[in-house]
């Protein structure tokens, strides 16, 4: 089954076959007026562009590219899906991504002020939702 192949599902907030779980736990964040001035603090909140991916990636996107859950969860290390996000701020892509793609190898990155944020994020959904799988790696760009 083609991840996310049921849009019928996808719009529904309690995950059944063939819909994502959205609900990651997440250290978000305002930013205040100094942040925003000198162009920082921008790691500490979801983007409303990353939920419209994910939504692309439940109704199309995972068929257009090719993925399937039989194909991360069940595929030997050569044919795994293999990620890599720049930019990943709270990591809610990533994470999102881990939950439902399970066996996917994700790589979360950000600059390197952003990455114990980022790291905090992954240890927290890893405690509560990814239990047992794989979570996401943090990187410093």
């Amino acid at each position: 089954q083609m991840c996310g192949s049921r849009p019928d599902m996808a719009h529904s907030p309690r995950p059944g076959p063939g819909a994502w779980d959205l609900d990651v736990p997440l250290i978000e964040s305002d930013t205040t007026l100094e942040q925003r001035v000198a162009g920082t603090g921008t790691h500490l909140r979801r983007w409303p562009v990353a939920q419209v991916f994910i939504q692309w990636l439940m109704e199309s996107g995972c068929e257009e590219l090719g993925w399937s859950r039989a194909r991360t969860a069940a595929a030997g290390e050569a044919e795994r899906v293999r990620l890599v996000e720049l930019g990943s701020g709270t990591g809610w892509v990533g994470l999102v991504l881990s939950l439902n793609l399970a066996g996917a190898r994700l790589t979360l990155t950000d600059h390197p002020s952003a990455v114990a944020h980022l790291r905090a994020n992954v240890v927290q959904a890893a405690a509560s939702k990814l239990a047992g799988m794989t979570p996401p790696e943090g990187r410093a760009l």
